[in-house]
């Protein structure tokens, strides 16, 4: 096993429970699959899904990198397969072209992939390395989720191995859904939370995706891959001090058609920023760009800071942000206080500051 992974919270599953999910979710992949013909397998071009024969590649290629080579320093079975499938280095509209294998090839690096995770978990498994089964077998069950929406897309018929539709006999299906009460821990250390926030976490971690530093248009499938590789870089650089989601401005742009971020798309990247960077020691809902309400109710989906009073704010208003472009002491501390968190000034290393009339102390 890598002997630098740090421990991490984990479902708790053994290792024959973990055999089982990954042979389960596998059967669900090859379901919705395999009926498919070589041409369906790649379709035409679109924006908002991948080519299939690409996608399941992925999903093979992420098992893989988290598990075999990341948590138990295996060498990569295809010399190629980042360059084909590292969905954070592959552009989206490049899938197509690729020189993917054939269907027997993807399929069959998938089989390898699952036996030797399979011979792995024969054998025990370490606890630190849980997490990283735990989070490929979650990764499927996403694509699982995207490979139907896919076939929906495009226009393919229903797969006929899942069985018949299950009757509607609830009702209408609007209005709230109901979660169990009783109060959830985000991670060691953490403030616990409600059923309801976990909630809109999960939920948001299956739908959002990455937002490309050179891409202003947010490609609708890599924004967690994003997130997993600053988390990466984090557990070998503990360099980052915070974590600052930034919605989009697009007014006064070249890109000014696009449409911008809305408040529950700002809160959910939040929510999920929290949870999957559970090594940042910080994350912050920057009120000048999200507006200072959904900045305060950030404070109650994961974010510890708003940012501060600010002078006169020009880069984001330039580009179309309608927030003032200040903000006064006593209303900082306001917004805060009211959303039930405790106000701490700090410096820019995060530092508490105490100000009296006479002194200013950062403590060290």
């Amino acid at each position: 096993m890598n002997e630098d992974l740090v421990y991490r919270p984990t479902s708790a599953a053994t290792a024959d429970e973990l055999a089982a999910q990954l042979c389960n979710i596998r059967t669900c992949t090859r379901r919705v699959t395999d009926d498919l013909s070589t041409r369906q397998l790649m379709g035409p071009m679109l924006p908002i899904v991948n080519p299939i024969l690409w996608e399941i590649g992925h999903v093979g290629w992420f098992h893989e990198y988290w598990t075999l080579r990341h948590a138990h320093g295996e060498a990569p079975i295809l010399d190629r397969a980042d360059r084909l499938w590292n969905s954070s280095t592959v552009a989206h509209a490049t899938r197509w072209d690729l020189d993917l294998p054939d269907r027997n090839g993807v399929f069959g690096y998938m089989a390898d992939v699952l036996g030797r995770q399979l011979d792995r978990l024969g054998s025990g498994i370490e606890l630190p390395a849980c997490y990283f089964y735990d989070l490929s077998i979650r990764h499927e069950d996403m694509h699982v989720e995207a490979l139907v929406y896919t076939r929906q897309t495009l226009g393919y018929a229903r797969p006929e191995r899942l069985g018949d539709p299950a009757s509607h006999r609830a009702g209408a299906w609007r209005g709230d859904v109901e979660v169990p009460g009783g109060r959830w821990r985000r991670g060691p250390g953490r403030a616990p939370f409600d059923a309801a926030t976990a909630e809109l976490g999960e939920l948001a971690l299956l739908q959002e995706r990455e937002d490309r530093a050179a891409a202003v248009v947010v490609d609708d499938e890599d924004r967690v891959d994003h997130l997993l590789k600053l988390r990466e870089l984090q557990d070998e650089t503990h360099g980052f001090q915070t974590f600052i989601p930034l919605a989009f401005h697009p007014d006064n742009t070249p890109l000014q058609h696009l449409p911008k971020t809305t408040g529950m798309l700002d809160i959910k990247q939040i929510a999920v920023s929290r949870l999957v960077l559970d090594n940042f020691p910080h994350i912050k809902a920057y009120w000048q760009m999200m507006t200072a309400k959904i900045a305060q109710i950030a404070l109650r989906f994961g974010a510890d800071d708003i940012d501060g009073t600010v002078i006169e704010e020009k880069i984001y208003h330039d580009a179309g942000a309608t927030t003032p472009q200040g903000m006064r002491r006593k209303d900082l501390i306001r917004l805060i206080s009211e959303a039930g968190r405790e106000p701490i000034e700090r410096d820019t290393l995060y530092r508490p500051v105490t100000r009296t009339e006479t002194s200013v102390t950062v403590a060290v």
